[in-house]
């Protein structure tokens, strides 16, 4: 099987592209800093092994978006990354990765874990591979919950919430909107109804913690 490579890292790129081809085996490394570039020259070498850094760097970004496509057309994702964050190696596994390799293992590791991957073995066992997907869930869900409360607001009362979150007063919110300060009290009163909250530094810290998103302003 042939392995692909997108790896920004030069140095540990080229180590493992001399090293396979010295033991025989078909690599090619493709590089674009168009993230639908990338994808359709890796989709072009399909079917094959790809090993795909995560963090591609400032230009391409992180590989979320990227696996899909390209599991799809054929090719056996495996991500190459040193990133540990086990929601962000689970969202990999379930945008269709078959593994992880940890760029923390020994070069001669790497180079197993590269052929038992090539091989066809699991390199993640089941149960850890579900052990992550059900973290993903659970996130999912309790960020859900969290964010339920900020569903019930209205548009107007979303972009005061906003306003409120850049430290701006009542009377500075209505002179900017045009409307009287009374009205905006109105609206501040009915976000801390609805977020369960009794002050407007207690909803500016709901937001915060939920990482909630004001709507843009048009």
């Amino acid at each position: 099987m042939r392995v692909i490579m997108i790896e920004d890292h030069e140095l540990l790129a080229q180590s493992l592209q001399l090293t396979l081809k010295a033991e025989d085996v078909d690599v090619v490394r493709v590089w674009s800093e168009d993230r639908e570039d990338l994808t359709q020259q890796a989709i072009a070498n399909a079917p094959g092994l790809l090993l795909l850094d995560f963090d591609l760097g400032d230009d391409v970004g992180v590989a979320f978006g990227l696996i899909e496509p390209m599991s799809a057309a054929g090719l056996d994702v495996v991500m190459l990354t040193g990133e540990r964050n086990p929601l962000v190696l689970a969202r990999c596994l379930e945008e269709g990765a078959v593994g992880v390799i940890n760029k923390s293992v020994s070069f001669d590791e790497l180079l197993e874990q590269i052929h038992a991957a090539l091989r066809g073995e699991e390199l993640m066992p089941r149960h850890e591979r579900e052990e992550l997907l059900s973290q993903l869930r659970l996130h999912r869900a309790e960020r859900d919950q969290q964010l339920r409360a900020f569903r019930d607001l209205t548009a107007r009362e979303a972009e005061v919430l906003g306003e409120l979150m850049q430290g701006k007063a009542a009377d500075t919110i209505a002179d900017e909107s045009v409307v009287s300060v009374a009205t905006i009290r109105t609206q501040i009163r009915s976000i801390l109804a609805k977020l369960g909250v009794n002050s407007q530094l207690a909803a500016v810290a709901r937001a915060q913690q939920a990482r909630w998103q004001p709507p843009s302003r048009r």
